[in-house]
């Protein structure tokens, strides 16, 4: 049985995303602009009748392990949200319904989110997006903002400005693993998982901490340059061109 609202977003949505040269894997439309990743997620609510449109633009620096994790990684890097008043909040399953629905849906694309990714066509680029958007973001936004930002800086060899934010991480790190210690005192395994997840973002940050200090930015390049092949790896996107596993 064909979906009717999945019917009628390839008709009026999908186009516009297509003649500006976006792929589209399964809820994902995509498209690579030299070294960064633009991206538009859509996902309907699994009760009821919304859908919700995600977009923004994921440096290759930042070092991506898979499909799923851009997906994952992307909806916090987010900088903007669909969360201006709708005439339309909901649809019922007429096809009226969809269609007023998506075209206003659309409406906001073309105000909102084309505009951006015309704005972030590289990694400097969308570092500049961010931070003339930092003041509108919340707290969950900024943190993962700044964590591309970091990655962004370093492939500038912007090292003052990157050592900013590595310190900053650093001690969010540290801090994140003593309020769950501290919380979950009486579950040492829980404290242990948690643990062991920001273990690698602590050596990471060590490391190229390490590096700067040590004047020895070759390596800091050098890991730079192989956060961006991982991506295009894990994404199936190497060579150029290919199409988003």
């Amino acid at each position: 049985m064909v979906d009717l609202f999945e019917s009628l977003l390839k008709e009026i949505i999908a186009p516009e995303f297509a003649k500006r040269g976006f792929k589209k894997k399964k809820r994902v439309f995509y498209k690579v602009t030299n070294d960064v990743l633009q991206g538009c997620h859509y996902q309907r609510a699994r009760f009821g009748h919304d859908c919700e449109f995600e977009f923004g633009t994921v440096p290759f620096c930042v070092g991506l392990e898979s499909a799923n994790g851009f997906i994952s990684y992307s909806l916090g890097w987010f900088p903007r949200r669909f969360n201006a008043p709708y005439k339309n909040h909901y649809f019922d399953y007429t096809e009226e319904s969809i269609r007023s629905y998506l075209a206003e849906r659309l409406e906001m694309l073309e105000m909102v989110a084309f505009p951006y990714f015309d704005s972030t066509v590289d990694s400097w680029s969308c570092y500049i997006e961010d931070q003339r958007m930092r003041a509108r973001l919340d707290i969950y936004q900024k943190e993962y903002t700044d964590y591309r930002a970091l990655f962004t800086l370093l492939k500038a060899g912007d090292y003052d400005e990157a050592m900013k934010y590595l310190a900053t991480r650093r001690q969010d790190n540290i801090d994140k693993y003593n309020k769950v210690a501290q919380e979950y005192s009486d579950d040492p395994e829980y404290v242990q998982i948690i643990q062991k997840r920001l273990k690698p973002y602590q050596m990471k940050y060590d490391m190229l901490i390490a590096w700067i200090n040590a004047h020895d930015y070759e390596c800091v390049q050098n890991f730079i340059a192989e956060n961006e092949h991982k991506s295009l790896i894990a994404l199936g996107l190497q060579p150029l061109g290919g199409d988003l596993q």
